[in-house]
């Protein structure tokens, strides 16, 4: 966006009605990093551009010692609802994604986190939205960036996202917290195979989900359930399936300490979970337009992410002689890939 985030505010309209509108239908969002965390303030405010129907909500939270600001977009289902509502946008899902990078981007940059201390973070987070906007697959919905109340101190009772010992490596004491979290939505491509659905429908064979090592395994049963349709039920030729999966990814960064007594972050890895969902449409006047099945979350996370020794090599190998240049050594999910089989 050529404009600041600031003078963008300023040619904004508030939506006052749009606060039920963010609660996507397929499937739940995971925004949270740890239900104890207080929360002292919150500002949720839906904000719409005129000029560009850019729709998005701003959120700030005081949990602990940390300071959470959140940047939300409208679903794929939310911008459905939105289109048939007083609320006129354009739905452009090639752009959205990076459109709502972008704009993110700028939210991150207004926060000005280099002036608190944390210039490591705030250069990470317009980094991975960089790399998020570039991204084909997916579309991000949800970004979040947790900043420490104090850049020069250690709490005695860290939680997941305050600055705490990570560990120490040829003499070197490193440092680690989650210091941010986003969601892409996926929305595939819809399978009309007629012999595949068929055969689905009559339980020759399942569908599979897959996100990278996560399975969902979907026998035709589970959707006859949901559509309440008696054991005859035969699937119409014209019926087809839509799959999404929806990803919340924590992004961990590992740190040494500069003798000014801020940090340097040197890797960033991320752990989440992956929430599947069908999407039946049985194309028959006797039963719903679709049928929307959500699964359970699965949890996933990058290589190595719970080996701490090789985390603590990987920083140190950072840490003494820039190997990987002076950005950190970064492993995403948001580019692993998705699929659907059938078995």
């Amino acid at each position: 966006m050529k404009k600041s985030f600031c003078m963008f505010l300023s040619m904004l309209i508030l939506v006052s009605t749009c606060s039920s509108a963010f609660a996507s239908a397929l499937p739940p969002v995971d925004s949270s990093i740890d239900s104890n965390t207080s929360q002292d303030s919150t500002l949720n405010t839906v904000l719409i551009d005129s000029d560009s129907n850019d729709l998005f909500s701003t959120k700030t939270e005081k949990q602990d010692d940390i300071l959470k600001y959140t940047i939300s977009f409208p679903s794929a289902t939310d911008l459905q609802s939105f289109a048939t509502s007083s609320v006129t946008t354009t739905i452009d899902d090639q752009n959205r994604n990076s459109n709502n990078s972008l704009i993110a981007k700028e939210y991150i940059s207004s926060l000005n986190l280099a002036s608190s201390g944390w210039k490591c973070i705030e250069d990470a987070c317009l980094k991975q939205l960089d790399s998020l906007a570039t991204e084909s697959d997916g579309t991000l919905v949800s970004y979040s960036v947790f900043v420490p109340s104090d850049a020069t101190s250690i709490v005695a009772q860290p939680t997941a996202t305050s600055i705490a010992s990570f560990g120490t490596y040829s003499g070197v004491q490193f440092y680690s917290n989650i210091y941010s979290s986003y969601t892409k939505e996926y929305k595939k491509n819809a399978i009309k195979t007629r012999d595949k659905i068929k055969n689905w429908g009559s339980g020759a064979i399942d569908l599979v989900l897959c996100f990278a090592s996560p399975q969902v395994t979907v026998p035709f049963t589970i959707i006859k359930a949901a559509m309440s349709a008696p054991s005859s039920y035969t699937v119409t030729d014209s019926a087809y399936i839509e799959y999404y999966f929806n990803l919340t990814s924590n992004c961990r960064g590992i740190y040494s300490k500069n003798t000014n007594g801020t940090y340097r972050m040197l890797t960033s890895s991320e752990q989440g979970t992956v929430a599947p969902a069908v999407l039946f449409h049985p194309v028959d006047p006797k039963y719903p337009t679709l049928v929307p099945k959500n699964f359970p979350k699965k949890a996933i996370a990058t290589s190595n992410y719970d080996n701490k020794n090789w985390q603590l090599q990987v920083a140190y190998h950072q840490y003494s002689n820039n190997a990987y240049g002076n950005d950190p050594y970064k492993m995403t999910l948001s580019s692993i890939a998705q699929s659907a089989t059938w078995k």
